[in-house]
């Protein structure tokens, strides 16, 4: 164990009964919270960095920059400045990275042999201090982005997805065009997209919202030593992020029927049921028991129900997008031809089965039945690549406790009857 420092967090991870790793929490003095993890069985290393910025933070004259920025950091920093340096080093040694933009997240991760891990942090830190943000390379990945988008354009998924953004709240961040094309990232009055991307970077890409993990065979002191030669001079920046207040929907924007032709023949019909947001309630998981609830396929259920009069082949509850101040609860059916047309009272059934759940459904019994599943899933799974691992602790690190790094998407302490109760209304 590594000797402690004032800025080192006590920290009990929970984890399972199988998992030998160690895991140890710290600060770093520029305020860069870390999670470093020994893995002693593994051959390889790993790290991640999340940051606190998506497309929701795209100003509204260059949508798709958070997206376009994430493509540009691997090209080039100022201390390495060859844009396949980094790519290049970690094929040599057996690993790779990558990266992606969510609303409000980005991520960056890599892996690489295990004693390799030393150089690749030099590169990773490198491009998260100062990118070289190369106007040559800015031209040729606009191309890349461009393909991208017009790849994604015949994409079932993507459209309903774009969709999904022109009926929402025009005022909501998740309204926006979050790809981005030859259309929207260009210069213009605003600046040109060079300064752009350096405005995005300075102001986002700071220690007080990056999250850092470290993964390998290393010693714990040994990581949290390259946690510190690498990252402690980050930047600081000590204003807060701005909170998003708008709503995802507008009132006339509830109660409607959308219908979307698709470019395959398909019969789809997706419910959508706006919640507030749910990052709070992590320990208890009730939106995640309700769906549980309305997804159950056994004797009795509202898939068997449907089915057994031919109008579903398969249902799905509690998938949709999610953020900060937003949930949606999503009930996804695949309709067959039948089912097709009997749309309004397969609804009908819906909400006829979710006043069964509120009526007979929340009761503790059915929710500790869930949680010994939940729990056994925990304590009982498979190791996790250091690579996943770390990718997946990055983005944990903000939306749960310390301790709860690993168990947050397990954890479930007791029903929360007041907020299932609303959550059913």
């Amino acid at each position: 164990m590594a000797n402690s420092s004032p800025n080192d967090e006590v920290v009990r991870v929970v984890r399972s009964s199988g998992d030998k790793r160690d895991y140890q929490h710290l600060t770093l003095e520029n305020q860069l919270k870390v999670l470093l993890v020994h893995c002693p069985d593994s051959q390889k290393a790993a790290a991640s960095v999340a940051v606190n910025a998506g497309h929701f933070d795209d100003p509204e004259h260059t949508q798709g920059l958070a997206h376009f920025l994430e493509h540009m950091l691997f090209l080039g920093s100022q201390a390495f400045p060859e844009p396949s340096a980094f790519g290049h080093f970690l094929n040599l040694q057996g690993g790779q990275h990558n990266a992606w933009t969510g609303t409000e997240f980005t991520n960056y991760h890599f892996d690489c042999n295990a004693n390799a891990l030393p150089q690749a942090l030099e590169f990773f830190s490198a491009m998260l201090k100062k990118p070289l943000l190369s106007e040559s390379w800015i031209d040729k990945e606009i191309s890349s982005i461009e393909s991208e988008f017009r790849l994604k354009q015949n994409d079932e998924l993507r459209r309903l997805y774009q969709v999904h953004k022109v009926t929402a709240n025009p005022k909501h961040p998740f309204s926006q065009f979050s790809v981005g094309n030859l259309n929207t990232l260009r210069h213009d009055e605003h600046g040109t997209l060079k300064s752009k991307l350096q405005l995005f970077f300075n102001e986002h890409y700071v220690a007080q919202r990056m999250r850092l993990v470290i993964a390998g065979p290393q010693s714990i002191a040994k990581l949290k030593q390259l946690a510190h030669r690498y990252f402690a001079d980050i930047k600081q920046q000590l204003t807060k992020k701005t909170s998003i207040n708008a709503p995802l929907y507008r009132k006339e924007q509830k109660g409607v029927w959308i219908k979307v032709k698709p470019i395959k023949a398909a019969y789809r019909l997706i419910l959508t049921l706006p919640l507030p947001s749910i990052d709070a309630d992590y320990p208890h998981k009730t939106t995640s028991f309700i769906a549980h609830l309305l997804g159950y396929e056994g004797p009795g259920s509202l898939f068997s129900s449907l089915r057994s009069k031919g109008w579903v082949n398969s249902l799905s509850a509690g998938g949709g997008i999610s953020g900060s101040n937003f949930k949606d609860f999503n009930i996804n059916i695949q309709l067959t031809e039948s089912g097709r047309h009997r749309v309004e009272q397969v609804v009908q059934w819906v909400f006829a089965y979710i006043r069964k759940i509120e009526a007979d459904g929340i009761e503790d019994w059915r929710y500790k039945e869930r949680r010994i599943t939940t729990e056994m899933s925990f304590l009982y799974q498979e190791p996790t690549p250091v690579g996943e691992l770390a990718n997946q602790l990055a983005v944990n690190a903000f939306h749960y406790k310390p301790e709860d790094t690993l168990y947050g998407d397990y954890r479930m302490d007791g029903l929360n009857h007041s907020y299932a109760a609303k959550t059913l209304q």
